[in-house]
């Protein structure tokens, strides 16, 4: 294994992020063995850089804990000699300090080996005594000998009465930090973010509802310009730039409301990271850029004049990592930008242009998807690029080798945004070369490409109206095909190591928590899911588009639609419920001149007012809930009551329980110790629509409301 160690060091220091990241996740699959251990300690003294020397320590302090325990005691042994010597005879002072880290663990996980048990039953009397040193007004020592100790008790935390504890510090580490700043004492802030990472970093759920409190002072201190460099951005190494950067873009999501107060001074530090001399920390800048765009929406757009230029700027670093999240963030923040893009839209469109042409495959990918976004936010003021867009994208619509399929498929999406930008009149003409090649992508067995094809499709039919009739007996069956699939569902066992899966991931102390294969209660392929769900879309658009042309088609897509209502996943009943809308019209133009139509169409509308009823009380989504309120809204305003007489009562009911908040999506949250950050948007979602409802049918019912306006 030391040979192997030597090679794979390295890469890691290296500045291509491939080798880094390949060298990274091999050391991670070494890293579970305890021999890891003896295998690194001679780099120690043996490796010929500092760089590697304290990269070695780094390394065996994240592991050290883990495994100590596991070793035989000559090998321990070993390892406390070599590290002595490389304490002692190292020259390099960040060595020695990773080195003097390392030792320190192990005297604490030999003490951890012989007190353990002994110390867990004094946690309670320990908390109460830290706490009362903590808030010691008479001694800094004191309170900094106690902000060290809390760290010390991470290790025993596991149940729930000892994270209850542990959450109990949070408060008053913050209120020390706080007055040792203003007391020009630096040093205990970093303290107390290496305690706060120690916090995010364990397995236990000690941070609870102490993460906003956290963020807020993290914001404080990385904004404030009273402070040292050192204490706003904890340490010179890129790698703790770049997680910190990351870091910002990730708690944007969950912690929105508080970060959109500090908008400011974070993106002058987001701004200032993507001009930072590493590409990991510029490319961290540019995720945290596009997630703000998602999550930080609207305040975000009232400040597109200072970033959107630094994003083009990034458009044109010398990484390509950097390039590909550039172009993730121009994407997020294009989308919502609206007619604001307009003055930025030549210069945009012209980078945009040259990068779809000269770069490799993945950011061609992420180019159109940033192209997308423009044409979309554009609208008609896209028309003058799209004839050369379209052009380039009849070269990405041919291309079959399985490593160029995702890039036929962001092609394929990308020329129906551009046939709603520029409308019908401008595609109906070269259109048919286009749906040709989509249709014919349905032949390469690759089910992203299948299921942006079907998004096509429906952008087709939303512009074309009558004029997709014609492709109706192409595109119909291969939606049937794509919502008929197997699932692949399946309970299995995950023996995949997972933690790197966003590119994010290091060497860590918690990896033997993994170390155990997991059960997983459901597999499913989740590329056929997103399928099932683009097509039952497009059957409903195309119903909507189509109307009485539909006719052929409407009896086996209902019987998908009334299938997919009950599908496992919320994805997919969504689109039903939105599509079973549509079909309501297309009934509505199919029956209307037949003899016996009347009664057809009750039998949609029968089996369409059902379902919804019964989603509306039974659906343990909020979403699906909403969306089924709001289909009724609309279905009432556009049925004379007579019609609607007979599914007033049962709808009624399914309202007033979803305003006693005892339907299944309701009862699920309020049974739930889990906490969901979105679920204070979907409540708002759920209750406008729930309350769009009841003017509804004061409108439709008249003098009928009355009696249950009463019980409101």
């Amino acid at each position: 294994m030391a040979q192997s160690l030597e090679l794979l060091l390295i890469p890691f220091l290296m500045p291509d992020n491939d080798a880094r990241r390949q060298a990274e996740e091999q050391i991670k699959r070494l890293a579970k063995d305890p021999q890891v251990v003896p295998a690194f300690v001679p780099h120690l003294r043996t490796a010929k850089t500092p760089n590697v020397r304290q990269l070695v320590a780094v390394i065996l302090r994240k592991k050290i804990t883990g495994h100590w325990a596991k070793l035989a005691p000559q090998v321990k042994q070993l390892v406390k000699q070599s590290l002595i010597e490389s304490i002692t005879m190292e020259h390099s002072p960040p060595v020695r300090r990773a080195s003097a880290n390392v030792v320190a663990l192990i005297l604490f996980s030999s003490l951890t080996e012989t007190i353990g048990s002994t110390f867990r039953p004094h946690f309670a009397e320990l908390q109460a005594l830290l706490l009362n040193c903590l808030q010691d007004e008479t001694s800094n020592h004191v309170r900094v000998a106690a902000l060290k100790a809390v760290g010390s008790f991470l290790e025993f935390t596991n149940d729930g009465a000892e994270v209850v504890k542990v959450r109990e510090f949070i408060p008053s580490i913050l209120n020390v930090s706080r007055q040792c700043l203003a007391a020009g004492e630096e040093d205990v802030a970093i303290i107390s973010f290496e305690i706060f990472d120690e916090l995010i970093e364990s397995p236990a759920p000690l941070l609870g509802d102490s993460v906003k409190s956290i963020v807020q002072f993290s914001l404080e201190v990385s904004s404030s310009q009273n402070l040292e460099s050192n204490t706003r951005h904890q340490n010179a190494n890129p790698k703790f730039r770049e997680a910190s950067v990351t870091a910002l873009g990730v708690v944007s999501e969950g912690c929105a409301e508080s970060m959109k107060d500090k908008l400011k001074p974070v993106l002058q530090i987001v701004l200032g990271a993507l001009r930072d001399p590493e590409q990991m920390v510029r490319g961290a800048a540019s995720f945290a850029l596009g997630q703000f765009a998602e999550h930080l929406q609207p305040e975000i757009i009232s400040h597109y004049a200072s970033v959107l230029p630094c994003i083009l700027n990034a458009l044109e670093d010398v990484s390509d990592e950097v390039k590909e999240k550039s172009y993730y963030a121009l994407a997020a923040f294009c989308e919502d930008m609206g007619m604001e893009i307009l003055a930025f839209l030549d210069p945009l469109m012209g980078k945009l242009l040259v990068a779809l042409q000269n770069s490799s495959r993945n950011l061609q990918e992420t180019c159109m998807s940033a192209i997308g976004s423009v044409a979309a936010a554009a609208e008609q003021a896209f028309i003058p690029y799209a004839e050369r867009v379209l052009e380039l994208m009849k070269v990405f619509m041919v291309l079959t080798n399985d490593e160029d399929l995702r890039a036929r498929a962001r092609a394929t999406e990308l020329v129906g945004i551009v046939a709603m930008s520029v409308g019908r009149t401008r595609i109906e003409p070269i259109l048919p070369a286009f749906v040709e090649a989509a249709i014919s992508g349905f032949g390469l067995e690759f089910s992203e490409l299948r299921e942006y094809t079907h998004g096509f499709f429906s952008n087709v039919a939303e512009i074309m109206d009558d004029g997709f009739v014609k492709y109706l007996p192409h595109v119909v069956p291969l939606a049937f095909s794509s919502c008929n699939l197997d699932d692949g569902s399946a309970v299995d066992i995950d023996e995949s190591d997972d933690e790197n899966i966003n590119g994010f991931g290091e060497v860590s102390s918690d990896d033997e928590a993994h170390d155990e294969p997991r059960v997983r209660n459901i597999s499913i392929r989740t590329g056929v899911l997103d399928e099932k769900a683009a097509a039952t879309q497009a059957l409903g658009l195309f119903a909507q588009h189509t109307k009485s042309s539909f006719s052929p088609y409407l009896e086996e897509s209902l019987k998908i639609l009334v299938r997919h209502s009950g599908y496992f996943h919320e994805d997919v009943r969504l689109q039903a419920i939105i599509a079973l809308k549509h079909f309501l019209t297309a009934a509505h133009a199919i029956f209307q001149c037949q003899n016996d139509g009347s009664m057809k169409a009750k039998e949609i509308l029968d089996t369409v007012m059902n379902i919804y009823s019964k989603t509306m009380t039974e659906d343990d989504d909020k979403e699906v809930v909403a969306q089924a309120c709001m289909s009724i809204s609309d279905i009432i305003k556009d049925y004379v009551y007579m019609a609607l007489e007979p599914y007033m009562s049962q709808l009624v009911d399914a309202t007033l329980t979803l305003l006693r908040e005892e339907s299944a999506c309701q009862k699920l949250e309020n049974g739930s110790d889990i906490d969901d950050d979105d679920d204070t948007e979907h409540d708002e979602i759920l209750m406008d629509a729930v309350s769009d409802l009841l003017p509804a049918f004061a409108k439709s019912m008249g003098s009928h409301f009355a009696p249950i306006c009463e019980t409101i």
